[in-house]
């Protein structure tokens, strides 16, 4: 082997003892940081998710809390409701029976009492289990 062959293998023989470690130092180093900018994004992920948890709970706090109130203002409401109707029935019934005793002669008058009347108890009968007036 010649002497410049020889200068060449001496100096690819340098370039591989010195690349090989060096390739390899970056390999490993690129590495660690990859793992490393992994390992955070899974972190923050988690918090992520944590945050999102805290939320739902929140909304699951202030959803059952509304529904709470809503159901209370609701029953309220439906009470003002029938006893506004209650009393616009019971107005109707007195003042169709005044209306058929005024006029006992009257088949229309007497049944439009009745089914006043009944429309009345009906009301009540649904409201408390049911008295008769």
């Amino acid at each position: 082997m010649g002497e410049t062959a020889q200068i060449i293998t001496a100096i690819c023989s340098v370039i591989t003892a010195i690349g090989v470690p060096v390739i390899a130092a970056y390999v490993v180093l690129k590495q660690a940081q990859m793992k490393n900018d992994f390992d955070m994004a899974q972190a923050q992920l988690k918090l992520d998710a944590d945050a999102r948890r805290v939320q739902a709970e929140e909304v699951k706090t202030t959803l059952a809390t509304n529904t709470t109130k809503t159901d209370a203002k609701l029953d309220v409401i439906h009470k003002l409701v029938n006893a506004a109707m209650t009393a616009q029935l019971k107005i109707n019934a007195v003042q169709a029976r005044r209306i058929a005793d005024e006029n006992p002669n009257s088949l229309d008058d007497q049944a439009a009492a009745e089914a006043a009347e009944k429309l009345y108890c009906d009301q009540l009968a649904g409201q408390s289990g049911g008295p008769t007036p």
